[in-house]
Parts: C-alpha cells; structure tokens; sequence
C-alpha cells in the first residue's frame, strides 16, 4: 500500500478543491436545467447526462458512465434512469461489478428528482456551490 506525505495530500486536496470551483463556475448559468419532458429513453437519458454534468453528480467522464432506463408502470410519461460505473481497461475497477452512481427520475412534467439513500425518497437536485468573489 502506497503512502503520501502530507504535503503531496494538501497538493492533491488543492488541486481538486481548484478543479471542482473552476468547473462549477463554468456549469453555474447551467444550474437548475429548465424542466424538459422525456419522450423516449434516448431523450431521459440526454437529459440525465445534462444533470450529471449541471448538478455534478460525479466526476467520471461520461465514457466511464452506463446509463439504463425503465419507464414508470404507474405514472405513464415518467422514466427512471440508473447511472452506473463502467469498469474496463480504460475506466479501470473490477470488470465483474458495476456500482449504481446515482439514480434519477425524470418526471412526465419534466422535473428532475435525484434519489436520495439517506431519506429513501427521491429530492429535487441542488445546484453546486459556486464560490462567490
């Protein structure tokens, strides 16, 4: 097992804490998504994608993301969209497993609500924190 010096841990802290402002003032006027109404799962998934990114929801690149899609017995029009973890050569991770991200339902008015472990219920996404000069 590999270990870092604190400084070479403050260094990777820094440089993350940097990446993360820097995309996060850059995704801001992105931050709510107007509501867009799914038709399809080609279209809940374009607009999972556009959340994943708005509310960063993870920081995979979307090669590293697979996408699956059922559509609502009980509600026609709404679609739920499971984000989960490639793991292959290129994103790395054991190819056997496949962890869910994030799961999102995208509702027939085209509200987003981003399930929520904890409560066990699905919660309207939050912008990121913008740091504010």
């Amino acid at each position: 097992m590999k270990t870092f010096s604190h400084r070479a841990r403050l260094y990777a802290t820094l440089l993350l804490s940097v990446s993360l402002s820097i995309h996060s003032q850059a995704i801001a006027a992105n931050c709510p998504l107007p509501n867009k109404v799914a038709q399809n799962e080609e279209q809940a998934i374009e607009i999972t994608k556009q959340a994943m990114q708005s509310y960063l929801l993870t920081s995979l690149a979307l090669q590293c993301v697979q996408f699956f899609v059922t559509e609502s017995s009980q509600r026609k029009g709404e679609f739920e969209v499971d984000a989960r973890e490639v793991h292959n050569t290129k994103c790395g991770g054991d190819p056997a497993t496949s962890p869910r991200i994030f799961s999102l339902r995208i509702k027939a008015n085209g509200q987003i609500k981003l399930y929520d472990a904890p409560s066990a219920d699905y919660i309207v996404p939050r912008c990121p924190a913008v740091n504010a000069k």
